[in-house]
């Protein structure tokens, strides 16, 4: 670790407590004295804009005043005093859509936003102020490679960052503007969140630091499975596992509930390629099972950006075209927008590389337009790309 991973990795050892069952960590701050001036000006501006584009859309903004909603009831914002209206810092705050989970709103802080708030102050933001931590998320490789067991099975962490709280003294720095109840017609008040935020840098670090230590901290009560599950088998709150039986299965499920439950953490949307396996589960707790539109009609679930087609215990790559201009940019951009972890597609990915190769040997500039020639491969090889979503590999190893 760099010597700023090194400090912030002993700013959250030393601050960590426990608190009504879930973990209490400060925001790793660079050395020195943090002090953020007034933004409220600015805030209450991007409120503004946000306010204009909810208005234009009310089922959006009756799914954004829902969440938010939620924060406050769970107990992961609270409401505060206004005091002198000038004196803390605030975060705006935005909706983002995700293109594979249609109808699901997400409230994302903007901590990256920095204001002219001051001469002295000028481009700050939080996550200015804030160190990244150390790099504690496994191999995304190694946590996709659940391929060595007969019965796998899958979790999500509900709201990952927000069950890692933050320490009372680094809350004020997370205050946000509101409506009363929603109503965007009411002037805005101020409130506060006390976990850490999806858009903080460093909120990656610290809950799952928050995340480890809830193994490291009970290595008595269980299984050395369960601990390695919780070490090695999660990234970003995402949990995939392979093992030989389905007791077995089941077994390491209801130990890494138990666990995970002792840091604050919950799992759901469990999914499995056994169906005896997922009868022990809860039916609250299970994935929604989603259908995939093609003639064999699978059953499919996206696991860390590879399609898992647990009906048939098969992999697919899921293939977002993208329309991009015939120039080398272009190229280079609809190239790498294919995400293959695994590297099942590297026969594939390769002719365009060389393709690329080709154009660089000529001295082609980034958006010079192709000839009739060039872009004649090219087309080819896009035509191509969507059969690629019906190709498939097993996921277990062994025959």
């Amino acid at each position: 670790m760099s010597k700023e991973d090194r400090y912030a990795l002993s700013q959250m050892r030393k601050s960590m407590t426990i608190e009504n069952g879930h973990y209490k960590i400060v925001m790793p701050w660079r050395p020195g004295n943090t002090s953020l001036p007034c933004n409220r000006s600015q805030v209450l501006f991007r409120l503004q804009q946000l306010k204009a584009r909810l208005n234009r859309d009310p089922h959006l903004l009756e799914k954004y005043v829902q969440v938010v909603k939620s924060y406050i009831s769970q107990g992961h914002a609270r409401k505060v005093e206004l005091g002198d209206g000038c004196a803390k810092w605030l975060q705006p705050h935005h909706l983002v859509l995700h293109q594979l989970k249609p109808g699901k709103v997400r409230v994302v802080f903007d901590c990256a936003a920095s204001f002219d708030c001051a001469a002295s102050y000028q481009g700050h933001s939080l996550n200015n102020e804030l160190l990244t931590g150390p790099d504690v998320l496994q191999s995304l490789i190694g946590v996709l490679c659940f391929r060595v067991g007969r019965t796998a099975f899958t979790a999500d962490i509900q709201l990952m960052f927000h069950q890692a709280y933050v320490a009372n003294e680094d809350q004020d720095f997370l205050r946000f503007l509101w409506w009363p109840r929603g109503n965007t017609s009411q002037l805005p008040e101020e409130c506060c969140m006390v976990v850490h935020l999806f858009g903080a840098k460093s909120s990656p670090s610290c809950t799952n630091f928050a995340l480890l230590q809830t193994a490291e901290y009970n290595p008595s009560d269980f299984s050395p499975t369960v601990l390695d599950t919780v070490q090695y088998n999660f990234y970003v709150g995402g949990c995939l596992k392979s093992v030989d039986s389905e007791a077995e299965a089941i077994g390491l499920i209801n130990e890494l509930i138990t666990l995970l439950h002792r840091g604050g953490f919950e799992l759901k949307k469990w999914l499995t390629n056994r169906p005896a396996v997922l009868s022990n589960v809860s039916v609250t707790n299970r994935a929604d099972s989603s259908v995939s539109l093609d003639l064999e009609n699978k059953e499919t679930q996206h696991v860390l950006g590879v399609k898992w087609n647990y009906a048939e215990d098969e992999l697919q790559i899921h293939i977002n075209m993208r329309s991009k201009p015939f120039t080398r940019r272009g190229m280079l951009s609809v190239a790498s927008s294919v995400f293959d972890p695994l590297g099942m597609l590297a026969p594939v990915i390769l002719v365009a590389n060389i393709r690329l190769q080709d154009l660089c040997r000529t001295g082609v500039g980034w958006d010079d337009e192709r000839n009739e020639q060039t872009s004649y491969r090219w087309k080819k090889w896009l035509s191509g790309l969507p059969r690629l979503s019906n190709a498939a590999i097993r996921r277990w190893l062994f025959p």
